[in-house]
């Protein structure tokens, strides 16, 4: 009989480290989870940081002509402002697609602009190539601000689903005496 309670005893104390653990891991994740990015600062930061700065460079352009700083401000906010909102959410390789359409954008409304402005020194109407270069840059650049602004919460909600569900803690091994790694899965 006494081997019987020493041997439930012992296996009782070791338990009681993974007792712990799973208490520690659950306020190690609840403290991470409050912690995450949220979807709708992610979604402001890529609206703010894209209208403000093309706003404020477009009125600093017009009113000092050739004004670079003005320019760079409105192509930083147009490019890299809907953007934003993905490198805060921690999710910064889906803004990539997103920069490199708009770029395009910005190379064929150059092409479409220079045609435009070449044809009108010349004395000739903006030529049909001139004028779909120039509108579909334009499309391409604000279809592509937009989507980013639109889908940005989604993708960092999608983000953070994730990281809620499963997280690497440490976790005391007693046959072991050893601490190793364990995952905590939620929802399984």
């Amino acid at each position: 009989m006494r081997r019987v309670v020493g041997l439930g005893l012992l296996v009782v104390i070791m338990a009681a480290p993974g007792w712990g653990q799973a208490a520690h891991a659950a306020d190690t994740l609840a403290a991470r989870v409050a912690r995450l990015p949220s979807p709708s600062t992610a979604t402001w930061l890529s609206v703010g940081l894209t209208v403000g700065p093309a706003l404020a460079g477009a009125v600093i352009a017009s009113n000092n002509a050739g004004n670079a700083a003005g320019s760079a401000l409105f192509l930083g906010g147009a490019i890299l402002g809907p953007a934003a909102g993905f490198w805060y959410g921690g999710v910064g390789g889906k803004a990539w697609p997103g920069i490199l359409i708009r770029t395009g954008g910005l190379v064929l409304m150059t092409i479409g602009a220079e045609g435009c402005l070449g044809d009108a020194i010349g004395g000739r109407s903006c030529s049909t190539n001139s004028n779909g270069a120039l509108i579909g840059g334009t499309v391409l650049l604000l279809g592509s601000a937009i989507y980013d602004m639109a889908t940005v919460g989604k993708k960092v909600r999608e983000h953070d689903a994730a990281l809620e569900r499963a997280m690497v803690v440490p976790i005391f091994v007693p046959s072991q005496r050893r601490v190793g790694a364990g995952v905590v899965i939620v929802g399984f």
